[in-house]
């Protein structure tokens, strides 16, 4: 389908590693994600995890800063909040 393009939604973050390498990991998902041809990454944009996607203690990083981290470390992807 010419013109469609694929976006990633990154929904939990709670990953091996815990806290302490969020940064680190979420880097290396948009770098593949960019590398990969994706044209369009989002974030969570809740205060805590909703209900289906796990407990509310799980991490969720505030939507805006996450999104300028990300954007400092990718070059070619559109960036918004879920």
């Amino acid at each position: 389908m010419a013109g469609r393009k694929l976006g990633l939604h990154v929904a939990d973050f709670t990953w091996p590693g815990g806290p302490e390498q969020l940064a680190e990991n979420l880097t290396r998902v948009v770098r593949t994600a960019e590398d990969a041809g994706f044209a369009r990454l989002s974030v969570m944009d809740h205060l805590w995890q909703i209900g289906f996607l796990g407990p509310p203690e799980h991490e969720m990083p505030e939507a805006y800063t996450t999104l300028g981290y990300l954007a400092a470390r990718t070059s070619r992807v559109n960036w918004c909040r879920g």
